[in-house]
């Protein structure tokens, strides 16, 4: 009976890991984020199931009781670290939960410290851990053969990331951490199945993994593999003392790195280097690119954060707090930039922040101390040697990695699973006497506790939040164009009067986001609809009681409030205050963040409109001025942002100030800002015309003709505010210039030089503006 239990253990602990190899590999897109949640969702329920039947095993055989080595003890006390920093923080219940998007939280570091222990505990041997590592092996070769397609270009296979490779993974960096990974695994793997045919497989894989790297276009990720190759060398040579000949190998191997890192810098703008994607964006790489900056200021924030709370940091999954306390007003460089940062892109600016000194030492040591091991214990070992070499090298290429990326579901189950063979078949075990702990008596006492909280932790972490998330995936791919909205409606709220899940906040955003967008252009709406924003504006307030630390919580529901503010009568300026008065919170939460700013700026604008139909004469002088201050404001953080001087403009013609308009233009010349752009200067065209201006209208058509000469629309606009003006030669001047354009236009513009000469456009301009 007890060998059945036994066998039956293993077999399902064996599958499981085997499932967490394929979790790695699939995605499926009935999810929110799938890319992420689906490896999630996974891995949780793999590792849940696989504890349980270890603790089965372990009460029923001696054979597997756990192994413990400092590194265990080590990511241990970084979990704990971090659950204080947490529960210490602005949100301990998101800081344990984490959030859709990225799917870590303290919960997945115990699940992934659960898996740890269990790999270490029940692969014995070192023939074990090869086969799994085997196994993972093969499915970065799956993985690959979809890189392989999209590098290609072959149809059948996932889009890419536009240009660059990323298989499933969603993200080309992670792609290639993951391919980094299995470069150490194949070279590990040749020193062990010595046979030819094993070598020529794992070398032609190391190959293809190279290859795909490149094909990512990972800066970090390419550089890493030059040191992974230096690294090699160097510890190669360190471990072969008195050999000359590996000396002059690992001489010659540093130098040839060397010089195909100089061939590449020097002969970047050849031909040779920009036909190669890859490398074209390492060797093109500038501290003044755009990428690079940004992830400069990104780490400042960082910094700012750490300084502030040095000790245990914000807190699990915090980061989005620091930046947007922090927010580098660079980041905003054009309205619709990505400008909501949840992670430091560099895994130690971003430990220092959330984890403080405390959290980053403890996460670096889990790195630095099998490092030290292979350095100090196994280089010099002829048995270790080679691990030692491929190993150390690996570790210093990927610690490099980490200073400009941060890690994925996907990258950290390959982590772990690496860390745990580090564990069992090379750091020294841990041999604690703990009969309290490891006795027979508390080993039922810990399968016990598992069975009973086996089924509400599979419901609670897995089964519930993956039903919420397909639920709000699918109501998000709702087509308001071709479905019925209340419909669509009834899809969201499914998921919203249901049972509470993390990742809620993130379905309540893409709902309110939605309604307001639908509701934005319909002004006043109809009764029927009116339960609608009702239900909405509770939406709103769940929100900010869940997410009140978040600038993005107060900027969604200012926007959601301007969307609709004039939505119902009678309450357009009880809308418009409720908007000020979160617009307010994002400011408080990011001061420094322009889109803040001008969501309150508009919220003005908008109450300006309000008091001037209402004859409210104190509240439009009062609107007025503040919508000036906050879009000015956003011009001061970051003067090289045209919607900033775009949103001053648009409040200058609606508030007939228009005396205001030629310093905005100067100040963008000043500042280098380039409005003299088709689209753009066809919407400060449309939008001189809609407030009536025909002397800014006439401005902007005249520069448009000016950069579309073949575009007979443009003078046809500069025509006609010429003729509103009462400018009648030039109106003249204008259309003779429109006969031109072929045979079609004459007719057209004798009509209009008709009506020049009669005084009609003239008539038609004082009637629009009596006064």
């Amino acid at each position: 009976m007890i060998q059945n239990i036994k066998k039956i253990c293993l077999f399902g602990i064996y599958a499981g890991i085997g499932v967490t190899l394929l979790a790695q590999v699939l995605i499926y897109s009935r999810f929110f984020y799938p890319f992420i949640s689906t490896r999630v969702f996974i891995f949780r329920a793999a590792v849940e199931i696989m504890l349980f039947l270890y603790l089965a095993l372990n009460f029923v055989s001696d054979e597997y009781r756990p192994r413990f080595s400092a590194l265990t003890a080590l990511i241990a006390a970084y979990i704990a670290v971090s659950a204080l920093s947490s529960l210490l923080g602005p949100d301990p219940s998101g800081s344990f939960w984490g959030d859709i998007e990225r799917g870590e939280g303290i919960i997945m570091w115990l699940h992934l410290l659960a898996y740890f222990v269990i790999l270490a505990a029940v692969l014995r041997t070192r023939s074990a851990w090869n086969a799994l590592l085997d196994s993972s092996l093969v499915m970065a070769l799956f993985m690959s053969a979809i890189g392989v397609g999209q590098a290609l270009r072959l149809g059948f296979t996932l889009s890419p990331s536009g240009t660059r490779v990323d298989a499933s993974m969603g993200n080309p960096a992670f792609f290639a951490t993951y391919l980094l990974f299995h470069i150490a695994f194949a070279f590990y793997l040749m020193g062990v199945r010595r046979f030819l045919i094993a070598r020529i497989y794992y070398g032609a894989s190391v190959g293809l993994f190279v290859w795909l790297i490149v094909a990512t276009q990972t800066r970090g990720a390419v550089i890493a593999l030059a040191i992974y190759a230096v690294a090699a060398a160097v510890f190669y040579a360190l471990s072969s003392r008195g050999q000359a000949r590996a000396r002059k190998w690992s001489a010659a191997a540093v130098l040839a790195v060397l010089v195909l890192a100089a061939g590449v810098y020097f002969l970047r703008d050849t031909p040779l280097v920009q036909s190669v994607p890859g490398l074209r964006r390492v060797a093109n790489v500038s501290l003044e690119s755009r990428t690079v900056r940004t992830r400069l200021v990104t780490w400042q924030a960082a910094w700012k954060g750490f300084l502030e709370k040095p000790f245990l940091g914000w807190g699990q999954d915090s980061f989005t707090v620091v930046f947007n306390k922090y927010f580098p007003p660079y980041i905003y460089a054009a309205e619709g930039s990505q400008v909501w940062f949840d992670r430091a892109h560099s895994v130690v600016f971003d430990r220092a922040a959330t984890g403080g000194i405390v959290g980053l030492v403890l996460f670096l040591s889990v790195i630095f101390y099998p490092l030290y091991h292979f350095l100090r214990r196994h280089l010099g070992n002829p048995e270790t040697r080679r691990a030692a070499v491929i190993f150390s090298a690996f570790l210093a290429a990927y610690l490099f990695q980490d200073l400009f990326i941060f890690e994925s579901v996907a990258v950290y189950i390959v982590l772990f699973l690496l860390l745990s063979f580090f564990s069992s078949e090379f750091l020294p075990q841990l041999r604690w006497r703990l009969p309290w702990l490891t006795g027979r008596r508390a080993r039922l006492a810990a399968l016990i506790v598992c069975a009973a909280a086996f089924g509400p932790a599979l419901w609670y972490a897995v089964i519930h939040p993956a039903r919420v998330n397909m639920q709000a995936a699918a109501a998000g791919k709702s087509d308001p164009v071709k479905e019925d909205f209340f419909q669509i409606i009834d899809r969201h709220r499914k998921y919203l009067d249901g049972a509470w899940t993390y990742g809620m906040p993130e379905y309540r955003l893409q709902f309110i986001d939605f309604v307001g967008l639908q509701l934005a252009p319909a002004g006043a709406i109809y009764p029927e609809v009116q339960p609608i924003l009702s239900y909405t504006d509770g939406q709103v307030d769940k929100l900010l009681a869940e997410r009140p630390y978040d600038a993005k919580s107060w900027l969604v529901a200012a926007r959601h409030y301007n969307y609709t503010h004039a939505a119902l009568d009678g309450q357009r300026e009880a809308r418009l205050r409720k908007a000020i008065e979160f617009a307010e919170g994002a400011i408080r939460l990011s001061p420094t963040r322009p889109p803040a700013l001008q969501e309150a700026g508009y919220s003005h604008l908008y109450m300006y409109r309000a008091a001037r139909d209402a004859k409210d004469e104190a509240l439009v002088a009062e609107s007025l001025a503040l919508a000036e201050e906050y879009f000015q404001r956003t011009i001061d953080l970051n003067p090289t942002v045209y919607a900033s001087y775009s949103n001053l403009i648009m409040l200058y013609l609606n508030s007939r100030q228009t005396e205001k308009i030629t310093p905005v233009i100067a100040a963008m010349e000043e500042a280098s800002v380039n409005f003299r752009l088709p689209e753009r200067l066809r919407d400060l065209l449309n939008l001189s015309k809609s407030n009536g201006n025909y002397f800014w209208a006439a401005y902007f058509a005249r520069e448009l003709s000016l950069l579309e000469p073949d575009n007979p629309d443009a003078y046809g606009d500069w025509a006609l505010a010429e003729a509103y003006q009462g400018n009648r030669a030039k109106a003249i001047e204008i259309a003779n210039v429109i006969r031109k354009f072929g045979p079609e236009y004459e007719g057209q513009a004798n009509d209009f030089i008709n009506r020049v000469n009669s005084g009609y456009f003239e008539e038609q301009a004082k009637k629009a503006n009596p006064q």
